[in-house]
């Protein structure tokens, strides 16, 4: 019984430093590509976006229907790339301006 407790301390830190390398290997890994899945949403959101609003733009400005794809597909591959790269800047101030925003306030009674 003496042994087996003894062979415990000894591999438990052992084996908890193996598992601490493997964990810390893992988050290098996912670390890599973190910045790709970051852009994602906001490669989506402003691809969708800026694909309808120029469109709803295109219809208002009647353009002559046989010109309306080609004005449309210009307007919206020049507008995409101006508003990914803003949108995907600007996320971290703005998800800092609304977690100042959305703290409680302490009133003075």
């Amino acid at each position: 019984m003496q042994q087996i407790s003894t062979l415990n301390k000894v591999t438990t830190p052992l084996y908890a430093e193996t598992l601490r390398s493997q964990h810390s290997k893992q988050i290098r890994t996912v670390a890599g590509s973190r910045s790709l899945a970051s852009m994602l949403p906001s490669l989506l959101s402003t691809g969708f976006v800026t694909f309808f609003v120029t469109g709803i733009l295109q219809l208002c400005w009647n353009t002559q229907q046989p010109e309306l794809m080609r004005h449309w597909m210009e307007a919206w591959l020049t507008s995409w790339p101006i508003a990914f790269p803003l949108t995907y800047l600007s996320l971290p101030l703005i998800r800092t301006l609304m977690r100042k925003l959305s703290m409680p306030r302490h009133q003075d009674y």
